[in-house]
This record gives C-alpha cells, sequence and structure tokens, in this order.
C-alpha cells in the first residue's frame, strides 16, 4: 500500500503552531469528522493509522526482508554447524579405522608369536631353562649375585684376541690425527 504523506511547511520565526481545525488530518492521521450527536467515529483500520507514520523508516518491506535475513542467517547456522558434525564424524572414523589396523597388526603379532612358542624347538630350549634337556647334556645356568663384566675381559668387543694395547700421550694422538700415522 503506498504511503501518503504532506510537505510540513517550515517553521518561520515568530509564527505560532498551526492547531488543526476540526475535521483536519494531524500528522497524517486522518481526523474523525465531527459529531453532532455524540456518537462515536466510525472505526479506523490499523493499516490506515500506520500508513502515514514514517515510523524509524520500518516498512512492510523491510520488515520482511528482515524476517528473511533472520531465517537464512539461522539457515546458514545449522547448515555450518551440520558440516562441522560431519567433519568431527570423519576424523573421529578415520581414527577408529587407525585403531582397528593398529589392532589388526597387533592380532597378526600375537598370532606369530603363538606359533612361535608352540614350536619344538622352543619348548626344548624352554625346557633347558628348568634343567630339562637330553641325557648328554650338561645343565648349567648363570648366578643372580654375579657382576657384570668389565667392557675390556677376555674374549668381549671391547678386547680383540691378539691385540696390543697402544699408549700415547695427547699430543702424540693430536700430532698423528692431524699429519697421520708415523
Amino acid at each position: 500500500m503506498p504511503r501518503r504523506t504532506e510537505p510540513v511547511p517550515p517553521d518561520t520565526p515568530g509564527s505560532e503552531p498551526a492547531t488543526p481545525a476540526s475535521g483536519a488530518a494531524v500528522d497524517g492521521l486522518p481526523a474523525a469528522p465531527p459529531s453532532a450527536t455524540g456518537a462515536s467515529a466510525p472505526a479506523v483500520s490499523a493499516d490506515d493509522l500506520l500508513a502515514g507514520l514514517p515510523i524509524a523508516g520500518v516498512t512492510r518491506r523491510r520488515m520482511t526482508l528482515v524476517a528473511a535475513a533472520i531465517v537464512s542467517i539461522w539457515v546458514m547456522a545449522v547448515i555450518v554447524r551440520q558440516v562441522g558434525d560431519a567433519s568431527a564424524a570423519t576424523a573421529r572414523v578415520e581414527a577408529t579405522r587407525a585403531a582397528n589396523a593398529d589392532l589388526a597388526a597387533n592380532v597378526k603379532a600375537l598370532e606369530r608369536e603363538l606359533e612361535l612358542i608352540q614350536r619344538d624347538e622352543y619348548v626344548a630350549q624352554q625346557a633347558r631353562s628348568y634343567g630339562l634337556g637330553g641325557p648328554r647334556e650338561i645343565p648349567f645356568s648363570v648366578g643372580a649375585g654375579l657382576t657384570p663384566l668389565p667392557p675390556n675381559a677376555p674374549g668381549t668387543a671391547g678386547e680383540r684376541l691378539g691385540s696390543t694395547a697402544r699408549t700415547q700421550s695427547p699430543l702424540e694422538s693430536w700430532l698423528e690425527l692431524l699429519f697421520g700415522p708415523s
């Protein structure tokens, strides 16, 4: 419905504000006709009353646009939330797949270990630790209170058989490093 607006005359200094005569419109509102009998004025619809009021630029079209914007923002928020939930579910699926792959590898390792410990060679080796073995085997065990061997014990990797120990001063070590062996 088009809005009816009437031009407002500019205020001039020294002029009194105009008072409407009976039956004249005030601020774009239709005035009630004078009633001589005192009967009530005819009912004025809300559309007629609001059509002439410029209430902060609020029109039906603008209210519709605001409502449409609010609904579209709400729909976008719901869509963004669904996308976030879907990506979180995808991450959980990938984590579950990785966990399943780890569990499958663990199961295969346990199956290989089960096959190993069921072999006769493993059973015989474990039996020897309890002193059970062949009739010509001499059982032995390492004592629990023994100290470990020193690093330069004969037969260890630190001392090769048949090698002689070389002793040099630190100066000779540097000279050999810089200029090569003499």
